[in-house]
């Protein structure tokens, strides 16, 4: 019975692998849903697409882009 389910579970990890992408490649549009359900639609003009798995990793992401685009802004200033 386990070497039954063995065999059924690695059929269906073999369909469920993700696609690899490398850096420059174009993907085709698709949409995706926030944590509030809320359609997030990434197309071409997607440039950076960052996931996080908890609220701490998400509030880093905030940090650490927001620090980005004020070094941004200093520079085209200057």
């Amino acid at each position: 019975m386990r070497a039954l389910i063995f065999a059924i579970c690695t059929l269906f990890v073999s369909f469920a692998q993700a696609s690899f992408y490398a850096e420059g490649e174009l993907i085709s549009s698709f949409q995706l849903q926030d944590q509030f359900e809320n359609e997030v639609a990434v197309s071409a003009a997607t440039k950076v697409l960052l996931f996080s798995r908890s609220m701490k990793g998400g509030d880093i992401i905030k940090e650490a882009s927001n620090d980005s685009r004020s070094k941004i802004n200093k520079a085209l200033r200057a």
